[in-house]
């Protein structure tokens, strides 16, 4: 049996090396996305779909897109 094989598979692969703060910097995005995968952060950045930001503060809630 097995798994079902998918009718497009992601199979293409690419790296990408960043600095310190480059890194920093990508990781403040990905946490201020709310996304939990970074593939898919990174994918949504790349084809330039757009990211739901809520911020909380005790007084007001907010929504901004990135």
């Amino acid at each position: 049996m097995g798994r079902k094989p998918k009718s497009d598979p992601a199979v293409h692969r690419y790296v990408v090396r960043l600095n310190s703060e480059e890194n920093g910097r990508f990781d403040i995005q990905f946490q201020k996305s709310g996304l939990k995968e970074r593939s898919k952060f990174i994918k949504t950045i790349i084809f330039g779909k757009e990211i739901k930001v809520i911020k909380s503060t005790r007084r007001q809630w907010t929504t901004t897109c990135a």
